[in-house]
């Protein structure tokens, strides 16, 4: 938990109805009243003393606390307080804090950035405290924020995160150190947990009715610099993160691992399979498809009944999400998918073929992405022939390969393969660009890049260039002992990723907030 500063202020978003029951549509329920609060300097140990929470009480009104009650009542805005009370069923403390227990709170802190938590310390009327084991959102927010609509897009990305800890739990530590963000390859599960929350600040960008916010949508005003990194919704609109980054080759590893991370330059070259799934981007493409393609949910903001539906939606996502059984070292998304074809297989036939689409089929099929990969080449390249050739195919082959899926003939993961993970402790990083705790190198050889290979100081230019090309043509590696065989590798090469992949299985990986 992090320091909180004097005149720290609080909003707590409060339903004036109970929780709706299941029979009851949550497209009706009430507009929420806002109770301000505001936090001192100090903060007290939780109940379990493992950490400390925020002590927190009334406040006052002021302007900013108005505009932002006005945001919270556009359509969008109770769209997202009504998933908060769909939610709710899944997880939430009943005993604690009765008084909040049906509110959607947001903390609004002097701490840069969005975050979701959970519990605080509520200091009563009469100085008494009691601690509130409920969640919440903690975020900055100014009146430029307001004006373009920045509030409303963070707001919905950290509530996402509030619904998923609600839905599957406390997030477990991740295998990959990289800090996270929209242009990064991490791994699975922060991919999809950051993905949940991008792909609701994309529906904002949507379905939101600020000026201010459309203009930027629109391109009708310059973004900023924060925008351009930590937005980019155009990006997940079109899935542009499914494409491989442009790079300088002049860059030192270590200064080319750290632009790898927030790079905005697309390539044409596509990632592979692990990499597709471990993007926050394209997890969050694939969620908005699945939510507004047309022959799936179909979401359509001049449909003015759309709010309704989205509400449906999301009850079938949270469903199925609840429902998932989630493994370390397998994709949360391909996961999603199965359990969709156990209770949703006329959704999960179409949510399938838009899978291939937007990952291009290198979970399934290489060939499939092969052509994929052709197709694009020679769009770039301006070479028609090839283009028309290759467009014709690509067709008759996702329907093929989603029909051999649903009929268990063939696998979503049928070139998948499993991540290999090594760590390097002699390379070390602040686990965010602006500094903090110092984590090691962390590396997942079937999706590693050229300055990921170079920092674990075992191979030689010359090694890191065959591995990346044999990887590409000939696929992604079942363990270090087919690499060794695939690379020829040295005995001592070998002993040393050994070496590296025992040093991973030791490591406790990395907290994500």
């Amino acid at each position: 938990m992090k320091p909180l500063f004097c005149l720290i202020t609080v909003i707590l978003v409060a339903s004036c109805t109970n929780l709706p029951k299941n029979t009851e549509t949550y497209e009706e329920v009430a507009a929420l009243d806002v109770v301000m609060l505001e936090a001192s300097d100090l903060l007290n140990p939780t109940p379990d003393g493992s950490e400390k929470g925020p002590i927190l009480k009334l406040a006052t009104t002021d302007n900013l606390k108005v505009s932002i009650k006005t945001e919270l009542d556009t359509p969008f805005g109770l769209f997202i307080r009504q998933l908060d009370a769909l939610s709710r069923q899944y997880q939430d403390s009943a005993s604690t804090c009765p008084q909040f227990r049906r509110k959607t709170l947001l903390f609004l802190s002097s701490e840069d950035g969005g975050f979701a938590r959970k519990g605080f310390w509520f200091e009563q009327d009469d100085g008494a405290m009691i601690y509130c084991d409920l969640s919440y959102v903690d975020m900055t927010v100014s009146a430029n924020d307001i004006n373009n609509g920045r509030f409303l897009e963070i707001f919905a990305h950290e509530m996402g995160h509030v619904f998923m800890r609600r839905i599957k739990g406390k997030v477990p530590p991740s295998p990959s150190s990289r800090f996270h963000n929209v242009f990064a390859v991490t791994d699975y599960q922060t991919a999809f947990d950051e993905g949940f929350g991008i792909y609701f600040q994309t529906l904002a960008a949507v379905f939101s009715e600020s000026p201010g916010f459309r203009a930027r949508v629109e391109g009708r005003t310059s973004p900023t610099g924060a925008e351009q990194w930590f937005s980019n919704i155009d990006g997940v609109m079109h899935n542009k993160f499914a494409f491989e980054r442009v790079l300088s080759q002049n860059l030192d590893p270590l200064t080319r691992y750290q632009h790898e991370g927030v790079i905005t330059s697309y390539s044409s070259q596509l990632k592979n399979a692990q990499a597709m799934l471990s993007s926050e981007g394209v997890i969050a493409a694939l969620l908005y498809r699945l939510a507004t393609a047309p022959d799936l949910s179909a979401l359509e903001p001049s449909d003015n009944n759309w709010r309704a539906k989205a509400i449906n939606h999301h009850k079938m996502l949270f469903e199925l999400l609840a429902e998932t059984d989630w493994q370390p070292n397998q994709s949360p998304y391909i996961e999603l998918l199965r359990t969709m074809q156990n209770s949703k297989p006329d959704y999960a036939k179409n949510a399938i073929k838009s899978f291939l689409h937007t990952t291009y089929a290198t979970t399934v099929d290489r060939d499939t992405a092969s052509s994929f990969q052709a197709l694009i080449n020679a769009g770039h390249l301006g070479d028609i022939e090839n283009f028309i050739q290759q467009y014709s195919l690509i067709p008759k082959s996702i329907e093929a390969l989603t029909e051999q899926i649903i009929n268990n003939q063939l696998s979503l993961t049928q070139e998948l393969g499993s991540p290999i993970w090594l760590l390097q402790p002699n390379v070390r990083f602040p686990n965010a660009p602006w500094g903090g705790v110092e984590v090691p190198l962390t590396v997942n050889l079937n999706m590693a890049s050229h300055a990921e290979l170079m920092l674990l100081d075992i191979f030689s230019e010359s090694e890191v260039k065959e591995l990346l090309i044999e990887r590409k043509n000939n696929g992604l590696f079942v363990n270090l002992e087919d690499t060794k065989k695939r690379l020829q590798l040295t005995t001592e090469t070998f002993s040393a990723l050994k070496q590296l992949e025992r040093l991973h299985e030791q490591y406790q990986g990395t907290a994500r907030e």
